[in-house]
């Protein structure tokens, strides 16, 4: 795992625990993480959703895939 998913991942683990088992069951079985995604950000507000990406970016989040989850409906 690299540091980056890493680091979110322990992060998600503090702030949200459930999530973060969520997240490591879906890793551990190759789940497709859009559906996770999805349902996270259509219960963000606008600017919790640019504050997320923001953070991604920041970590080093490629552009593409920044694209990507702006782009699930």
């Amino acid at each position: 795992m690299n540091f980056i998913v890493g680091s979110l991942l322990n992060q998600l683990q503090r702030k949200n625990p459930q999530n973060y088992n969520f997240v490591s069951e879906m890793m551990r079985n190759n789940g497709n993480p859009d559906a996770f995604i999805k349902q996270i950000f259509s219960k963000a507000s606008p600017e919790q959703k640019q504050a997320i990406l923001n953070q991604a970016k920041n970590y080093g989040c490629p552009n593409e895939v920044l694209s990507h989850i702006q782009n699930l409906r």
